[in-house]
């Protein structure tokens, strides 16, 4: 698993992403990382590997695709967004990564709020894609209001599985919250009834993606 998460002051949401993706038994956890922050992933995680991208200070960089695309190469899926930030750069990269890229992707955080800024690459996945939004980010994908969303969680996760996968890539959206709604453009769905007050804490949405990642390779 590949993970491209984390910027300056963000380092903490890549590493909750990557202790997700090592407990739930990633065989091979790496971290594509500015790299000025590269220390920080060295000693913060022994398990993982670390690739410090020349191009990319602080935050990732468009300037790294081509090295990205090269860390791909044998890896069986990427997480891409926790901590990113949303500056051009960086957004550049994200959009690049998510129509060209064919690997199984799990695209969250702000990630998925480049995207949302972005309808007709959203509507553009290379592979297949798994959303994780919060009910924020899902009405800003979707263009309506939190209350619009939360009225009907099931029917916006099925919506925006169903408008990003319309050309056949499988698509699933993950929408967090009481009664996370897992829902794919296949027509199946599941809504997860368990959990508690402390899956609302900062950075378990991070580790959620890991563990995603995780499940997909």
């Amino acid at each position: 698993l590949l993970i491209l998460a984390g910027s300056v002051g963000k380092t903490g949401a890549a590493l909750l992403c990557g202790q997700g993706a090592l407990r739930c038994g990633t065989g091979l956890v790496t971290f594509a990382v500015p790299h000025d922050l590269n220390p920080i992933f060295e000693t913060a995680l022994a398990e993982a590997m670390s690739v410090p991208l020349p191009a990319s200070r602080g935050m990732l960089s468009i300037d790294d695709h081509d090295v990205i695309e090269s860390v791909l190469q044998g890896k069986d899926g990427l997480v891409l967004g926790p901590g990113i930030g949303t500056e051009e750069a960086t957004a550049q990269l994200g959009l690049r990564l998510y129509t060209e890229t064919s690997r199984p992707q799990v695209v969250d955080a702000d990630a998925l709020n480049i995207l949302a800024a972005q309808t007709e690459a959203l509507r553009q996945p290379a592979g297949p894609r798994i959303l994780t939004p919060h009910p924020g980010e899902m009405a800003r994908l979707l263009g309506i209001t939190i209350d619009a969303i939360q009225a009907d969680r099931l029917a916006a996760a099925q919506r925006l599985s169903e408008m990003i996968g319309s050309d056949g890539q499988p698509v699933i959206t993950v929408l967090k919250g009481a009664g996370t709604v897992v829902a794919a453009n296949s027509g199946q769905w599941a809504i997860n009834t368990s959990g508690n007050p402390g899956l609302g804490t900062g950075g378990m949405g991070d580790v959620l993606a890991g563990l995603i990642g995780g499940l997909v390779v």
